[in-house]
């Protein structure tokens, strides 16, 4: 019924297909890790062409102009003629183009496979388009229709998908911006939303994914996968995850997602041991400094709404980033992906690895890729490891945190977590505003 039911749709020209698998600009390209088209990939289904990759299209590409333009950027490096110990130097990451200097030449395609979506605007023929598809997944009989979302996963991934574009367009209007969606087409991705919402216990049955990310590398080279022993299977050896207070980026009403933290020293006693100096930290002098081989990650996982409109922290990762001190904290080239002394590693969950055969459940996100960084709170154009040195790094970083972790920052009162579903729950919680604002488009309470 799906299929036929949108077989007219299918002519409507906003946005043009091919039969491709996802693509993004390679590895030393002058735009890494951005797509090479607007054209809908095989996220969903197998035919790019099917709807479910159009709809995802729609909710994910998008050009934009950013506001902030980093000089890491390997076109701007060839515009400045700076070499690498020119360049970096001081603190190079903070070095941008800003909005007097950006020009419409400046504007790019951004997103696909992607964690957050860079289309800023749901009004006119995208509106449309839409409103057209989700109205073909507006009820549970019509999802239960399409053969591709028969999987829990598949509707979990692209619920949470819809859940995230329409809560940023919706968040955003109750923050006093002004409304980027025609309210029908966000009471259409509500509806749709619902529909394809799972039953509690079927959110707790799908798996986390965990196993395709096995441990593998030895952290020397930033270039190549790297994934520490003892992490992802729980926490063990010297691992411990770390309680603090909450940081507005990891705020499940920003992220929709839960955020955990691990730290691991040379022992599960020197950790420890380094938790508690950095939560007695009063100033730079007293707070620790770290090893060379000292490792934290960054453990996300999906938010979802059951079919009860509740908000369930469910066991799917969604995104896993390493750091580990690879060098002394010194400012050089060579040092790492902060060039003093921090190296990173980024692994985001695939929709098409994940949900069609034949894929990797993960991607390797590497440092020199790009992205348009929303969450930080402009649109800006950079690489990964010059937004990632903004907050980790080892040097000229104030002294609030022991070289770059930020959770072990004096301020956010760290101290090791004893509740491995501590934080589940705080984003569940944190879901209230979100939830009661579905309800609204639903229909489901009464408006002043």
């Amino acid at each position: 019924m799906f299929q036929r039911a949108l077989a007219g749709l299918l002519l409507v020209p906003v946005l043009a297909f091919a039969a491709q698998e996802p693509r993004t600009f390679g590895v030393g390209h002058a735009f890494e890790g951005l797509p090479l088209s607007a054209q809908p990939n095989a996220n969903y289904a197998s035919d790019p062409r099917h709807p479910l990759n159009e709809l995802h299209a729609l909710l994910f590409l998008g050009e934009r102009t950013p506001t902030e333009i980093g000089a890491s950027l390997p076109a701007e490096r060839a515009k400045e003629g700076l070499g690498d110990a020119e360049f970096f130097t001081g603190k190079w990451y903070f070095r941008n183009r800003r909005e007097k200097e950006i020009s419409a030449a400046d504007r790019r395609l951004f997103g696909g496979d992607v964690r957050v979506s860079p289309v800023e605007d749901l009004k006119g023929k995208r509106g449309e388009r839409l409103r057209e598809l989700l109205a073909t997944l507006a009820t549970r009989e019509q999802v239960a229709d399409v053969a591709e979302l028969r999987p829990p996963l598949a509707r979990a991934m692209l619920q949470w998908d819809l859940l995230s574009v329409w809560w940023r367009v919706e968040r955003n209007a109750l923050d006093g911006e002004p409304l980027a969606a025609e309210e029908a087409t966000l009471v259409a991705m509500a509806k749709s939303i619902r529909a394809l919402a799972l039953d509690k216990a079927e959110i707790a049955a799908l798996e986390s994914g965990v196993a395709a990310l096995a441990p593998t590398g030895d952290g020397n080279e930033r270039s190549k996968p790297y994934v520490p022993a003892g992490l992802l299977g729980g926490p063990q050896g010297a691992w411990l995850e770390i309680a603090r207070d909450v940081k507005e980026l990891f705020h499940a009403r920003n992220s929709l997602r839960t955020a955990r933290v691990f730290v691991r020293a040379e022992s599960a006693e020197a950790t420890r041991k380094l938790v508690e100096l950095s939560a007695r930290a009063t100033d730079d002098a007293s707070t620790p400094r770290l090893d060379v081989g000292t490792e934290a990650a960054l453990v996300l996982n999906l938010v979802l709404v059951d079919s009860e409109l509740a908000a369930v922290a469910s066991p799917v990762v969604s995104e896993v980033r390493v750091r580990r001190v690879t060098g002394p904290a010194e400012l050089r080239p060579d040092n790492g992906s902060s060039r003093d002394g921090w190296s990173h590693w980024i692994y985001m969950l695939s929709r098409p690895g994940a949900l069609l055969a034949g894929g990797e459940r993960f991607r390797f996100v590497p440092d020199t890729a790009q992205a348009l960084f929303l969450e930080y709170g402009t649109p800006k154009h950079t690489t990964y490891f010059a937004q990632c040195a903004l907050c980790h790094r080892r040097t000229n970083s104030g002294g609030q945190d022991p070289d770059g972790i930020r959770a072990l920052g004096r301020y956010g009162h760290p101290s090791v977590e004893t509740d491995a579903n501590a934080r589940a729950r705080l984003a569940e919680a944190q879901f209230a505003e979100i939830l009661a604002q579905l309800r609204v488009r639903l229909g489901l309470v009464e408006t002043k």
